[in-house]
């Protein structure tokens, strides 16, 4: 599991990019991944209620395309 500590991507009202860096992923073998799940808020102490939208888009997995 990798969380964001940056309280204001979730806050903001623009666009906000996270690039995980692999090394996050400790005991992860990159390439057995299968599901992914992404939520919001406190996995281990959830919370109800709240409103909003949140859109999640290019999701991509690999090295970054040179630009």
């Amino acid at each position: 599991m990798v969380s964001n500590p940056n309280t204001a991507a979730i806050t903001s009202p623009g666009w906000t990019e996270w690039r995980i860096p692999f090394s996050e992923f400790t005991g992860v073998n990159l390439g057995r991944i299968q599901t992914m799940y992404i939520g919001v808020g406190n996995r281990t102490s959830p919370t109800a209620g709240g409103s909003g939208l949140v859109f999640i888009d290019d999701i991509g997995y690999g090295h970054p395309v040179a630009q």
